[in-house]
């Protein structure tokens, strides 16, 4: 979502340089700069890895939402009510997925996990749906 204006900058900038982007959850961001495969990552969460530099960019929010339809916004939402919800996350190696685990999930005395998406767009349409 924040690339494509980097982009265009870059491409008017050096337009003759080659430049190549795939799109992959924090973990496989972070094997492919320790491998040498690309020359520079963006991850959405935390590097645990001592042996890369990660420098922070920009801040984002993370929201949690439901369905219009869904019971959970009749009323207060309390952890116990969260704690009963089906959850669509990101799946395991997204740093958003650990983000919302370490400082969500975590707090839940149990969740549901009722699927894992690997990309968040898709995440609020199956929510929406």
């Amino acid at each position: 979502y924040i690339l494509p204006e980097v982009i265009a900058r870059y491409r008017r900038d050096f337009p003759t340089l080659p430049l190549e982007m795939s799109v992959s959850n924090s973990q496989d961001v972070i094997n492919a700069v320790i491998d040498f495969r690309v020359d520079i990552g963006l991850i959405e969460g935390p590097c645990h890895n001592v042996d890369i530099i990660a420098e922070p960019w920009l801040e984002d929010e993370l929201v949690v939402f439901a369905s219009p339809a869904s019971s959970l916004l009749q009323g207060e939402v309390t952890l116990e009510r969260l704690a009963q919800a089906q959850w669509i996350l990101r799946e395991q190696g997204s740093g958003t997925r650990e983000i919302v685990d370490y400082l969500l999930l975590s707090h839940l005395p149990q969740f549901q996990l009722g699927m894992e998406l690997g990309n968040s767009e898709a995440i609020k349409h199956a929510v929406r749906h």
